[in-house]
């Protein structure tokens, strides 16, 4: 009994480390409950943030059981980081590595239309981006698809403020406000209409970006008689909005894949 009291302790000792591990999470967020709302066709949805991390953007996949006994699943995710940015413009303040977002410890309520409805209803976290610009990820494709949005606003943030530069800069054009609209439009269109769209480019997820320009663009105020100094400076108010936009929003579309401290 004494030549084998070393080993029941080591086993003991290897067994007291192995408790905290298994009851890790694999994600640092976990989803709390689930209700179906039939008056608003709607999945409200609450996860709580288990990271110490605030989230700035989530994807869950949520499986649905029909009445024939058949589940099927797809893959809901939301971006947090206009919110971040907003906040950050207004000049709210946060703690370094923080942000606006889901903040640790939190949970949140993630509405998500659904019709027609089921019987039972599950959803889990597959993905978790973080303010420090790591993430949690269980499905590769939803994360690259909320990386791939981040960085196809910023390239369309860009192009709009190339093609207002370039309208600004010329001399004979009677209203650069509808010139770029109506370029920004066609642009959006063409993007819209490509049928081989890279999903490992940026480019081929600008097209959002691209039509908020134009609808921010077509409200500059404009003078019936021709350019005015008001539709000009206006344009350069827009200019200097998405470059700021685009300052706020770069560190968060460098996203790696990361383990949680």
């Amino acid at each position: 009994m004494l030549k084998r009291l070393p080993y029941l302790m080591l086993m003991l000792f290897l067994a007291m480390l192995t408790v905290p591990l298994r009851a890790s999470p694999p994600i640092g967020a976990v989803v709390q409950d689930s209700h179906y709302d039939s008056a608003k066709s709607q999945l409200t949805v609450r996860v709580l943030n288990a990271s110490k991390k605030d989230i700035t953007a989530i994807a869950l996949t949520v499986f649905i059981t029909h009445p024939n006994g058949a589940e099927v699943s797809f893959w809901w995710s939301t971006d947090f980081v206009w919110g971040i940015i907003y906040s950050a413009e207004a000049g709210y303040e946060t703690e370094p590595g923080e942000s606006h977002g889901f903040g640790a410890g939190t949970s949140r309520d993630l509405n998500i239309p659904l019709s027609p409805p089921g019987v039972s209803y599950r959803a889990t976290v597959n993905v978790v981006i973080y303010a420090d610009g790591t993430a949690d990820v269980m499905d590769k494709v939803a994360f690259k698809s909320l990386v791939m949005h981040r960085k196809g606003w910023l390239v369309g943030m860009q192009k709009a403020n190339e093609l207002l530069e370039k309208a600004l800069a010329d001399p004979d054009d009677p209203h650069p406000s509808k010139t770029v609209e109506a370029q920004l439009k066609i642009l959006a269109n063409v993007l819209d209409a490509d049928q081989d769209k890279n999903t490992d480019d940026p480019a081929s997820y600008e097209g959002s970006a691209l039509l908020d320009a134009a609808q921010n663009i077509r409200n500059t105020p404009k003078d019936p008689a021709g350019r005015s100094a008001g539709e000009d400076e206006h344009l350069r108010m827009i200019i200097k909005t998405y470059e700021n936009h685009a300052s706020l929003l770069s560190p968060h579309a460098a996203v790696v894949e990361g383990v949680r401290p």
